[in-house]
């Protein structure tokens, strides 16, 4: 079960700390603050990446998950802070949820 503030976007780049995210659609209330296309974003230090079977990744692997569907949420810093690789039924839902 996805929260309510996570984001559905796509995983444009990944090196080191640093992740490329591209929000699905316009941006709008709190989220704009934070996400904008093409913004590159720092990882928070306690990043948890989640499976499409809800496993947990390890940080290494992002490279290998660049241009995947997923769903991010930010921490107040507006690091990204949490990462789920999105099915494509989750990634249907979220996007007619906005």
């Amino acid at each position: 079960m996805l929260p309510a503030t996570v984001q559905p976007g796509l995983l444009q780049q990944a090196e080191g700390k640093r992740v490329a995210f591209l929000p699905k659609g316009s941006s709008n209330g709190l989220f704009g603050l934070f996400a904008s296309a093409g913004n590159s974003y720092t990882v928070a230090p306690g990043l948890r990446i989640i499976d499409e079977n809800n496993r947990m990744l390890l940080m290494g692997r992002l490279p290998a998950l660049v241009g995947r569907q997923v769903g991010v949420t930010f921490d107040l810093y507006g690091n990204i802070n949490r990462i789920w690789l999105l099915t494509d039924d989750e990634w249907n839902a979220l996007n007619a949820r906005q």
